[in-house]
């Protein structure tokens, strides 16, 4: 199944269209990324994945970024990945993390 990367629809909701709570919630994302992906996935041992996924699964779908929350589902409950599984999960996760942020952030100038 194909989820969209983001659904403004979903921010905007949210936030009642409020540039101020949108770009203040913007920013947590982006630290939540950074912590959950650059400073946790990407250095961490699968076994030690499943919290950070679910926060950042939380945050994404919480901000209408469904693809990179379905995908934190899949690695969240995933495990045991082989040495081969956990290189292209970190991989695949750091560039849908990327792509998301640049979608939104496109969205929210437009």
């Amino acid at each position: 199944m194909a989820y969209q990367l983001f659904d403004l629809q979903v921010l905007r909701n949210a936030t009642d269209a409020d540039a101020l709570v949108e770009a203040e919630l913007m920013m947590h994302f982006r630290h939540t990324i950074q912590r959950c992906v650059a400073d946790g996935v990407l250095k961490k041992s699968p076994q030690q994945w499943p919290p950070l996924l679910h926060e950042l699964r939380g945050a994404a779908l919480s901000l209408g970024a469904t693809a990179l929350g379905h995908y934190c589902a899949v690695g969240e409950h995933a495990t045991p990945f082989t040495p081969q599984q956990e290189l292209a999960y970190r991989e695949a996760l750091a560039l849908l993390a990327a792509n998301t942020l640049q979608e939104i952030e496109t969205a929210l100038q437009g």
